[in-house]
């Protein structure tokens, strides 16, 4: 199934000391990138954080945000911890011949130890909250992708009937360039001249070069590798800038070579058509 670019997932758990809020955001980008913005208690989950979505994501700009709302347990300190800080900071003050008085509430909580991680979570709350955020995102991803795969399969079936029009004007567009030629020639050489060699090889040169078929072929195997493109799952968006690029080839070979107003008027709409892919396309991962 394909997933958009762009999308929204936030995930939440009460953990052992408070709730953790996770919000992740994508955006397009050409390539896989991670933004994240932690609280400094959980800045070591960085590395895993990125790993966590690089299972699921494989392109496009991903901004994690995670919030630490801490309970009253969690910001009131242990009592015995208080005390043995208390013991232990007036032993340093006697030993610097210092008042142990000073060592007070304030002085105490200012020196508290930093909390670290494992105070506050449990093992697995984050990647449990991480996950919620990425689910919620992947399926905001597919939901659009789904809408874009099918605004694309429609576009590339109005390029197959384009396409059809283009291969039932042919034969007439050739007679016509036939006809022109031949009445070109006639006007610039006699008829002993148009049975030289030299004159029959620019000739049949002329109206290879004029010949569409091959790539109108090639058009044909390009719309069915889109289709089965547009209908895998995982990251896609590239595959399919290659296979557009390819049909947006092909179409401007078949511009080029035929001179026949009612071909080139749909040559015309088929580039149209191809830029509003192109355009849909940047959006899918």
């Amino acid at each position: 199934m394909p997933m958009s670019m762009t999308g929204f997932g936030r995930g939440t758990i009460d953990a052992l000391f408070g709730r953790l809020i996770v919000e992740m955001q994508s955006l397009n980008r050409k390539f896989f990138e991670v933004n994240t913005y932690l609280p400094k208690e959980l800045s070591s989950f960085e590395n895993e954080i990125r790993k966590w979505i690089s299972e699921k994501i494989h392109r496009g700009q991903i901004t994690v945000r995670v919030q630490w709302i801490p309970s009253s347990v969690a910001l009131v300190p242990d009592l015995e911890i208080l005390k043995k800080l208390k013991e232990e900071w007036e032993n340093r003050a006697l030993q610097l011949k210092m008042d142990p008085k000073a060592i007070d509430l304030p002085f105490l909580i200012a020196n508290l130890p930093p909390i670290q991680k494992n105070d506050l979570l449990k093992e697995g709350d984050l990647q449990k909250c991480i996950e919620e955020a990425l689910d919620a995102l992947v399926r905001m991803k597919e939901k659009e992708g789904m809408a874009l795969a099918k605004d694309v399969g429609g576009r590339v079936d109005e390029l197959q009937k384009m396409v059809m029009a283009i291969e039932e004007l042919v034969p007439t567009a050739v007679d016509k360039m036939r006809q022109k030629l031949q009445e070109r020639m006639k006007s610039l050489f006699t008829e002993e001249a148009m049975l030289d060699d030299k004159i029959m090889k620019e000739a049949a040169f002329f109206a290879e070069k004029i010949d569409i078929s091959e790539e109108i072929t090639r058009l044909k195997i390009h719309f069915v590798q889109l289709g089965e493109v547009l209908r895998a799952s995982g990251s896609i968006g590239r595959k399919m800038e290659f296979i557009l690029q390819e049909i947006s080839r092909e179409t401007n070979t078949i511009g080029s070579k035929s001179a026949d107003a009612n071909i080139s008027n749909i040559v015309v709409e088929m580039k149209s058509e191809i830029e509003k892919i192109r355009e849909q396309i940047q959006n899918i991962e």
